[in-house]
């Protein structure tokens, strides 16, 4: 995304916070979009979720 913790990108399209906790501490890391939450995040499942998810924008 080439942004920092509490930035969004220039597009607006992401924002980037830490959080204490989503629920999936056996499935870590994670992340949220929306409501949606992802477990077991590589750094190529991040990479996949947020092209599909600018597909759709």
């Amino acid at each position: 995304l080439g942004i920092d913790y509490h930035q969004t990108t220039k597009d607006g399209e992401f924002s980037l916070e830490p959080v204490y906790c989503l629920g999936l501490c056996a499935c870590s890391p994670s992340m949220q979009v929306g409501n949606e939450v992802y477990g077991r995040v590589s750094a190529e499942s991040f990479d996949n979720t947020i092209q599909q998810l600018k597909a759709l924008s």
